[in-house]
């Protein structure tokens, strides 16, 4: 029997960290948010049984979005680029309320990973989305990029799911049932969205986007977005 090389080590530590990001325990706040999930379900009418046609969906549209802007910041090195970055995510989300739960998420994100690591490429200023940072401190740990992007999306449709959970009769099993077999859906998307840049996508999913900015108006609420 052989022993691990350092390189092994290193490789070992980077997908122990990748998991600590992943978490959905992390405390950033994530699992205050629906994204317009709660307000699809409330006045759109969505269902148990809607829900693996549905995140397929969402993997495509707002799923493909996001792991394009988390791969591209995955090497970024410099404020100004890190900037332009964001700008360009802010643009693409037209409802203030996932906007600005995605800028919260992020920020509170890139701050607990400095304080975790002390790497000081992870001091950026200016607004910080979610997947964007997401994104940069799993470069700056050594982590993949697909890879980053795929955890990313993981973490991200667990959190739906588990919302899904509190809004609608889904059991603990359905839910990790429909979260195994949307597996194979993230890594096509992840293939997909390493070939893209930014200009060449939007989020095609309009009624999302919608739902989201109806949500403060209605009567009750389990989540803040």
């Amino acid at each position: 029997m052989t022993n691990p090389s350092p390189a092994d080590d290193t490789n070992e530590l980077a997908r122990l960290q990748l998991l600590h990001l992943a978490d959905s325990a992390l405390p950033v706040g994530a699992m205050s948010h629906s994204f317009g999930l709660e307000t699809m379900i409330a006045a759109q009418g969505l269902q148990v049984a809607d829900l693996p046609a549905f995140f397929s969906v969402w993997l495509a549209g707002t799923g493909a979005l996001e792991a394009v802007f988390c791969m591209r910041a995955w090497n970024i090195e410099d404020a100004e680029s890190w900037s332009v970055l964001n700008s360009d995510l802010t643009a693409r989300r037209p409802a203030r309320e996932s906007r600005e739960a995605s800028l919260s998420l992020g920020r509170r994100f890139l701050r607990l990973a400095h304080s975790l690591t002390g790497d000081e490429r992870l001091a950026m200023p200016g607004p910080a989305h979610f997947a964007a940072a997401f994104g940069l401190v799993c470069g700056t740990s050594g982590i993949g990029r697909a890879g980053s992007a795929a955890a990313f999306l993981h973490q991200s449709l667990y959190g739906a799911i588990s919302a899904c959970q509190r809004l609608l009769s889904l059991g603990q099993s359905a839910a990790a049932a429909l979260l195994w077999d949307l597996k194979p859906r993230i890594l096509e998307v992840v293939a997909e969205a390493a070939h893209l840049a930014p200009d060449d996508i939007w989020n095609p999913q309009p009624l999302l986007e919608v739902a989201s900015m109806r949500h403060p108006r209605l009567s009750t609420r389990l989540f803040i977005s």
